[in-house]
């Protein structure tokens, strides 16, 4: 399962009612794969992919909050991993 990031870009995509397809050539890609890989949370999304989101099919505010949100949660995993190391 993704990310919030990633299942918030994919039901924006939808509900727009475009397809991987469709914001890969945004995106001037041959393939759709890493749109996929990007709404199924294999992989993380580049800067491009949530421009052309913000200006295409997503709110960019709230791309912007979820993307803090989940550095967000990495850090606090990172220090919490580094504290319980350090035990």
């Amino acid at each position: 399962m993704g990310s919030r990031l990633s299942q918030y870009l994919k039901s924006c995509r939808k509900t727009a009612r475009l397809t991987q397809h469709d914001v890969a050539e945004k995106m001037n890609l041959k393939s759709s794969q890493y749109i996929s890989n990007v709404e199924r949370g294999n992989c993380p999304p580049s800067v491009l992919m949530l421009q052309i989101a913000a200006n295409s099919y997503a709110d960019p505010e709230e791309i912007v909050r979820l993307v803090v949100a989940e550095a967000e949660d990495r850090i606090r995993k990172q220090l919490k991993s580094k504290r319980l190391a350090a035990s």
